[in-house]
């Protein structure tokens, strides 16, 4: 009979020889026939990550060049979004209060 391994299990053993981010959520690997082998990798990046992309979006409002009229909107919705950005970084802290080091595996970082 044939033996079913998970994803936890391979993708944590994946994870580690293509040592990828410790707070890896999800990733995926790319092996295509003449292309080179990709990966694209889902994680939460640390804390001081998180501190420092704020100010930067603060700082700066992207819009289109054919859209400058509507700055107005853009900055509304770039307020918006950093008011999202606050919120998760919020949770992000509780969470990582709540599991006091520990990794998505249970294991101490």
């Amino acid at each position: 009979m044939a033996e079913y391994v998970r994803g936890k299990i391979l993708g944590g053993m994946l994870a580690k020889a293509l040592n990828l981010p410790k707070n890896t959520k999800s990733f995926e690997l790319r092996c295509a026939m003449n292309e080179i082998v990709t990966v694209k990798c889902e994680y939460f990046p640390d804390m001081d990550g998180i501190q420092k992309v704020i100010p930067v979006i603060k700082e700066y409002c992207l819009c289109d060049k054919d859209e400058v009229g509507q700055k107005e909107d853009d900055v509304n919705l770039l307020k918006t979004y950093i008011k999202g950005l606050e919120s998760d970084l919020k949770a992000y802290k509780e969470l990582a209060i709540i599991n006091n080091g520990k990794s998505a595996e249970g294991k101490e970082n």
